[in-house]
């Protein structure tokens, strides 16, 4: 700051600053697919396992402020499909690494990833002067990180009965050319 002398002069004092940073999201996967992308297809049922991992990916080492707080999916809409405390997290230096069931999904739904502000922070600071006790903002824009499970899976016949018949045979038979329907249930 400057300020100014008894004799009109203008001086410089330093006093001692320090900068606040919160950790800089780099990028959410979810699946492999990079949620960054205008809403992606993730292809669940290629996916080996019963889970997916969704990774929150910083541009610095991130660690735990708030175990209390969550990361959270929701369907298009508004339901809540998953929702887990950010501390079952795995840290791993700059990544956050969240196992999700993969049942908790439906194909040809769209989702999107919420997280809880103030669930992490950086772990440590390269620069002198700078505090690390600016957590995460989070995400709480519901069109930021957003994801469709496309529908891959061929349906399943699961019954075929005969409908409507019309037979020109005299015994009830049908004959050539005649109409017989049939109703398949999915």
């Amino acid at each position: 700051s400057l300020v100014s002398t008894s004799n009109g002069e203008v001086a410089s004092s330093i006093a001692s600053t320090s900068f606040l940073f919160s950790p800089e999201l780099s990028s959410v996967t979810f699946a492999g697919a990079d949620l960054s992308d205008s809403s992606p297809d993730v292809d669940l049922p290629s996916v080996a396992g019963a889970s997916a991992d969704l990774v929150l990916d910083f541009a610095e080492d991130v660690t735990l402020a708030d175990s209390t707080k969550t990361v959270s999916v929701h369907e298009v809409g508004g339901t809540e499909v998953f929702s887990t405390p950010i501390s079952s997290a795995s840290l791993s230096n700059d990544k956050a690494t969240i196992s999700i069931e993969k049942s908790n999904f439906i194909e040809g739904e769209s989702y999107y990833v919420l997280v809880e502000d103030g669930g992490l922070k950086k772990s440590s600071s390269e620069l002198t002067g700078v505090t690390n006790d600016l957590a995460f903002p989070g995400i709480s824009d519901t069109g930021a990180f957003t994801f469709t499970v496309p529908d891959v899976t061929p349906p399943v016949v699961t019954s075929i009965g005969q409908g409507a018949a019309s037979s020109t045979g005299t015994d009830g038979a049908s004959r050539n050319g005649d109409t017989i329907d049939f109703d398949v249930l999915f």
